[in-house]
């Protein structure tokens, strides 16, 4: 059980950094008060934060603490960019608190002015600033950037406009840093959404093959894998010979998929009792249907049934739907002879061969060709 804790913070500094922040930094300056530090460094454990913070995930907690850093309110020493169970922390004390000398209410630097103006805009205490011309972002900020996969010349081609737009509208800020932050995260979504909308249709190319994300979504529907490598070949073939072009063929081939796999459940009638095939069985008229909604001579698809009826009789197995089956079976072989047929029109030698490779299939056994998938190594 945590004892209750009193805790205020400055709704200033919440609404200028963010609530996280406001509360976290609250909780550094008590620790500063009532713990003996050398030179303003304290060390602080995770653990000591989750018992100021209880109702946060140490997640959260450093969350805060690196926005604090970036935002330039405190500094924290570390190995590496990941915060350590135990780092280094130190509260960077406003300009009063340093005990530099005032001219009508603003403080004054005895360091360099340039050096003052850039340490001032980047880190953002105290009083509200205008940009300066020098002005440039704390590495801080520049790490967070990048952090989120934005490219350091992106970023730094960022600067000229930003530091042109603020001083053209002469408005100040307590930190600049955090702006500019927000700045180039917008110009980069705006980027990306512009690359995605600028893309240049393509047509399908023989080597296409669905991306992992897209199989993904397929196999999250409950989509037989089986039937969506078999439509692969059909697909290719189809978008091939119309010569569509499209900025993504994963987005088409999911919806070509789901559409066929609704229409295949629908028409195709399961058995929940295995059954050998008969030697009088037919393809029931769906099968027909399926076929020609893939564009299958219906003529070949007929004269499929006696040899596909044959092989199964005689390895005496079973099944729960013989269309299942006939289907996947037709769109294979339909798709080999296409393929082959393409082939022999090509050229004369490749002609010769494509013949060659179809007397020696013929001379193969059955069960050799339903397992033969070289006829899509050059799909």
């Amino acid at each position: 059980m945590h004892s209750d804790l009193l805790l205020s913070f400055s709704t200033d500094m919440a609404r200028s950094h963010g609530l996280e922040q406001a509360i976290t930094f609250a909780v550094l300056q008590q620790f500063q008060q009532y713990r003996p530090n050398q030179k303003g460094w304290l060390t602080i454990s995770d653990q000591e934060f989750i018992e100021k913070l209880p109702f946060w995930n140490i997640e959260t907690i450093h969350r805060a603490l690196n926005q604090l850093r970036v935002q330039g309110l405190i500094e924290i020493h570390q190995a590496g960019n990941t915060l350590k169970p135990n780092c280094l922390y130190r509260v960077i004390p406003s300009r009063k608190q340093q005990g530099l000398p005032i001219v009508n209410n603003v403080p004054v630097s005895t360091q360099a002015p340039n050096q003052e103006r850039q340490q001032k805009a980047n880190q953002g205490f105290g009083r509200a600033s205008t940009i300066t011309e020098q002005w440039h972002p704390d590495p801080h900020v520049v790490e967070q950037l990048t952090r989120l996969g934005i490219p350091q010349n992106f970023i730094q081609e960022a600067i000229p406009e930003f530091i042109t737009y603020w001083l053209e509208s002469g408005r100040s800020a307590i930190s600049w840093g955090s702006k500019f932050q927000a700045h180039v995260r917008k110009l980069w979504a705006e980027h990306e959404t512009k690359v995605a909308n600028n893309r240049i249709p393509q047509p399908i190319t023989r080597d296409w093959q669905p991306s992992e994300d897209a199989l993904e979504i397929l196999k999250r529907d409950g989509i037989d894998q089986q039937f969506i490598q078999d439509s692969v070949a059909e697909f290719l073939l189809y978008w091939m010979e119309r010569g569509s072009a499209e900025v993504t063929w994963n987005n088409k081939f999911v919806s070509h998929i789901r559409h066929q796999w609704q229409k295949f459940c629908s028409t195709i009638e399961h058995s929940t009792n295995p059954t050998r095939i008969p030697k009088n069985w037919q393809p029931s008229s769906e099968c027909y249907e399926i076929a020609r909604l893939a564009q299958i001579d219906i003529t070949f698809a007929k004269d499929q049934v006696k040899e596909f009826v044959l092989y199964w009789s005689e390895t005496n197995q079973t099944s729960t739907s013989w269309n299942t089956k006939f289907v996947q079976h037709l769109k294979w072989t339909w798709a080999k002879r296409h393929q082959l047929e393409t082939i022999g029109q090509s050229v004369n030698h490749e002609k010769t061969a494509g013949n060659h490779q179809s007397r020696n299939t013929a001379n193969q056994s059955f069960s050799q060709r339903i397992q033969d998938t070289s006829w899509a190594d050059d799909l």
